[in-house]
């Protein structure tokens, strides 16, 4: 039922697609979101590219059998997976760490509960993916933010380690969810970076829950290490979260692929996830992934380029159109993090801004954390 031979190159980026009408959640739900349909959406972070032919034709062919009964991925699904990430990343994964979910959101949820107990702390670093902070504070932990530092003259972010280590001692810090490339900010870390991290999460005992959903997107200044690449002891205290959602614009088939290597780590977790009632995988979710790992590295291979042109024209035209703005330096990632406190950083007052006199719709940076305040969060994968 399934092909194996056809690879996804020669791939039109350019070509526009309209996506009103199809349910999406860019461009079908601004009445809902109080907006305008007027404005032109840049918020939500999916492309609106077609995905790899390989993926919608091995759909259709599922699609076509007509029997959409529970489904698991068989062992081919794994070998695709393993080879992707060793060709890709240089990192060797065994079967037995792999966990399944539907989702990356739902796996900080389910780490959540699986490693803490209620009011244990939890960090993250400021301005950061907002779900991060919602599982925390919707679980009854205790959230602590050790902000990144911002430099305003070059726009980029670091990590702040002592101000890291210092919340860890102060709050007993058990869990600490990492964002690798980051969104917002789009850093992406280097190797000697997240050794540091390693180091400081080791010496505390502190688990690190390291999301990698964007790992695909890196630009050629730059390349994703894997935090268990960084140190291969890290693994010990650690899990790699990842998934093709962003990079094949299929995070509405809900696969989500996580690492863990600690046996007593992975059955907690995966309890959780029993307890929480999902057991079989999405049958398209599993088919879709399975074509992404198997034939979409030449789509990969072309995304990334064309994103990267887009990425130099949107900073370019701030740089000299929008003088007063600062754009940070997207090293991964499709998402541009630009500081608009020249005009306010009141949250009501630049959503006025952005909306009526732009007329875009983006994601506020308070959305991100209160560092975020002044900013804007603008989806250039369009």
């Amino acid at each position: 039922m399934i092909n194996t031979d056809e690879n996804c190159g020669g791939c039109n980026f350019s070509c526009l697609n309209d996506r009103r009408g199809s349910g999406s959640l860019k461009w079908d739900y601004w009445k809902e979101r109080g907006r305008s349909e007027s404005l032109i959406p840049m918020w939500v972070a999916d492309t609106d590219f077609k995905t790899c032919s390989r993926i919608t034709k091995d759909i259709i062919d599922t699609a076509n059998h007509a029997i959409y009964g529970y489904s698991e991925p068989k062992d081919d699904y794994f070998s695709v997976l393993q080879k992707w990430h060793y060709d890709r990343y240089g990192l060797t994964v065994e079967k037995d760490y792999w966990v399944q979910t539907p989702g990356l959101v739902f796996a900080l949820a389910h780490f959540v509960r699986a490693l803490t107990q209620e009011n244990d702390a939890v960090l993250i670093c400021n301005p950061v993916y907002y779900p991060f902070s919602e599982v925390v504070v919707e679980n009854n932990r205790k959230l602590v933010v050790a902000p990144l530092n911002y430099d305003k003259k070059s726009g980029e972010y670091s990590l702040d380690y002592a101000a890291i280590e210092a919340k860890i001692k102060e709050n007993a810090v058990k869990l600490w969810f990492f964002c690798s490339p980051h969104n917002p900010v789009g850093r992406v870390w280097t190797k000697e970076e997240l050794k540091k991290v390693g180091e400081i999460a080791k010496k505390h005992g502190v688990f690190i829950v390291s999301d990698e959903i964007h790992c695909d997107i890196v630009y050629s200044e730059r390349k994703h290490t894997v935090f268990w690449c960084a140190d291969e002891s890290f693994a010990d205290f650690s899990a790699v979260m990842t998934s093709r959602g962003k990079s094949f614009n299929i995070a509405g088939l809900q696969i989500g692929e996580v690492f863990i290597k600690d046996k007593a780590v992975r059955e907690k977790f995966k309890q959780e996830i029993v307890k929480s009632g999902y057991s079989q995988r999405n049958i398209f979710g599993l088919i879709g992934t399975r074509a992404a790992y198997l034939a979409g590295a030449d789509y990969l291979d072309e995304l990334v380029p064309y994103l990267q042109k887009t990425r130099d024209y949107l900073t370019a035209f701030i740089k000299s159109e929008l003088p007063k703005f600062k754009a940070s330096p997207v090293q991964g990632t499709y998402l541009s993090w630009v500081n608009m406190s020249a005009v306010t950083d009141n949250h009501t007052e630049l959503k006025a801004f952005v909306e009526d006199k732009a007329g875009l719709w983006l994601d506020s940076g308070t959305m991100f954390g209160k560092s975020g305040a002044g900013f804007e969060r603008i989806n250039f994968a369009a």
